[in-house]
């Protein structure tokens, strides 16, 4: 009988050590799928600010071209620090998205900005693709929908 007692504590404890590792699977996986949901989230506010900001560049560069008018280094690095005063930025993710953008990629935005405003540059009067260039920058995945495409696919 003490036999039996003894298997029957042994058994029980590999099934509670069973139970418990199933537990803490199950656990780790919520927490990696929560982890993998908010590196998503912050995934799509990124693409979603780059795709603002470039995009806003661009419109502004179409003009400038169109109306043979040019800004110096210094205005360019002004309307780029400004970007993230658009009033589609106004949301605290999206605006924490793009100060995270420009912290990352200011100084990268305005000189490719410049390029095409340089008469010598190859890239002189080329538009800028918004989204190519954030795929480039690694901020967008390919194909990937921006929070304003989403938007408006479901309306």
């Amino acid at each position: 009988q003490s036999t039996w007692g003894n298997q029957f504590g042994t058994d029980m404890m590999m099934k509670g050590l069973v139970v418990f590792v199933l537990l803490s699977l199950i656990a780790l996986s919520g927490a990696s799928q929560k982890a993998n949901s908010a590196d998503a989230m912050a995934k799509l506010f990124s693409c979603s600010a780059c795709a603002r900001v470039v995009g806003r560049l661009s419109e502004d560069l179409n003009f400038l071209l169109q109306s043979d008018s040019y800004w110096d280094r210094k205005q360019i690095d002004q309307r780029v620090k400004m970007s993230c005063f658009d009033s589609a930025m106004k949301e605290e993710r999206m605006q924490n998205a793009c100060q995270a953008f420009l912290k990352n990629h200011s100084r990268t935005v305005a000189s490719k900005f410049s390029r095409h405003l340089d008469p010598n540059d190859d890239a002189f009067e080329e538009t800028i693709d918004a989204r190519a260039y954030c795929e480039q920058l690694q901020d967008c995945s390919h194909g990937q929908q921006t929070l304003q495409e989403m938007m408006a696919s479901n309306n």
